[in-house]
């Protein structure tokens, strides 16, 4: 996902994650993040956290 983008980012990264870790279970393979680690529960969060900061910075430029 790439920011900006979708108009509820959070939202669109949780859709995101639960449609990969869906897909990775049917086909029997690993989420991976974009240095190609297996995705796990610590590095989603800090994916949240990180959408979160960029929408914190994006009010604080728009006000």
């Amino acid at each position: 996902m790439q920011l900006p983008g979708p108009q509820d980012p959070l939202a669109a990264l949780d859709r995101m994650l639960t449609t990969g870790r869906r897909m990775a279970e049917g086909l029997y393979g690993d989420l991976r993040d974009e240095q190609h680690s297996v995705l796990t529960p610590q590095t989603m969060e800090h994916l949240r956290q990180r959408v979160q900061e960029f929408e914190r910075r994006q009010r604080v430029s728009h006000s």
